[in-house]
């Protein structure tokens, strides 16, 4: 008998994991067996790291766990190769350094059972550092008009909080390979035009920001791509589908990569999650670490002077925003 929800994850080592990143595994895991909803299965697949890290622990684990190691191909064929391995109704993903709430699948189950229209939820989630340590929550919309309104500006839905319909991301051509990064807010547009998304406002997972984050390490490349992937959607609502289709599959150029400073941004993406969820000490320790990191960054000195500012005045900015 199939599963009713499949949860996907993907995960590429170029070199043996740390101990501080097979804890954060350890944690994923404890999350998704400890999951009041027992009706799943668990697909991961090791995308050509050279060795197939974990893959015994994990089966040893559970008859549910399916594990996959294959040729190194990047994350959103990975991802397309694991929902293609599900038999799940439901696909839910789970990045192996998040970590779910053990009545993340049950709520988000329910939501997509409650409505056959709605054919994507997520939730409210938390903003934790590599140790582990909470950054704050962040605050989200929940109904599909307003999530509509603010989804044409950026994303509004954490990848490792979503749940949704397979028949519906098979219908809409699942996750793009040209999109290399922001693959997943090309698929919410796409979602979006053929039926109903929202948000649950229940914190249902943990975001963990660490300096091999994308968001830490691709931020240039992630805007890149989410202003090509909001320019096809236009494209599409002006009724232009197969000009589009072709310009993702022919004509579109991909971003040129620059070596970035990884740990320079993951310290300004903590100072900024301090700053917003009140922890002003720590901010300010963040955002030095950046500006000493990049002087030369005009958003690492704006955000430092902002931390250096009376606490009350800090507030009344965050109000204002």
């Amino acid at each position: 008998m199939n599963s009713k929800v499949s949860i996907i994850s993907t995960f590429y080592f170029d070199q043996e994991p740390t101990d501080k990143e097979q804890g954060w595994l350890i944690k994923c895991g404890s999350g998704i067996f400890g999951q009041t909803y027992r009706d799943w299965e668990w697909i991961i697949v090791n995308d050509g790291s050279p060795e197939p890290y974990f893959k015994e622990f994990l089966e040893s684990l559970d008859e549910k766990v399916k594990y996959y190691h294959c040729n190194h191909r990047g994350r959103v064929p990975a991802l397309n190769y694991a929902i293609g391995k599900s038999k799940g109704k439901y696909i839910a993903i789970q990045d192996i350094d998040d970590v779910s709430m053990l009545n993340r699948l049950e709520k988000e189950r329910f939501g997509l059972d409650y409505s056959p229209s709605i054919v994507l939820v997520g939730s409210a989630f938390e903003r934790i550092d590599q140790d582990g340590i909470s950054l704050g929550a962040d605050k989200i919309v929940t109904d599909d008009d307003t999530i509509r309104i603010n989804l044409l500006k950026s994303n509004q839905f954490c990848h490792s909080s979503v749940m949704y319909r397979k028949k519906t991301f098979d219908e809409v051509g699942g996750y793009r390979p040209f999109f290399k990064y922001s693959c997943e807010y090309d698929l919410w547009l796409r979602m979006m035009e053929v039926g109903y998304i929202a948000n649950l406002p229940e914190i249902l997972c943990q975001w963990r920001i660490h300096p091999g984050g994308v968001t830490s390490s691709k931020t240039k490349a992630q805007k890149w791509y989410k202003k090509q992937a909001l320019s096809l959607y236009y494209m599409r609502i002006a009724g232009q589908n197969k000009k589009e289709k072709y310009l993702v599959r022919h004509s579109l150029k991909s971003y040129k990569e620059k070596s970035g400073k990884a740990t320079c941004k993951y310290n300004l993406n903590v100072g900024k999650s301090c700053l917003l969820s009140g922890q002003y000490s720590r901010a300010r320790k963040e955002l030095w670490k950046a500006l000493k990191s990049n002087p030369l960054q005009l958003e690492n000195l704006l955000y430092f002077i902002v931390s250096r500012l009376p606490e009350s005045v800090i507030q009344w900015l965050r109000k204002v925003k």
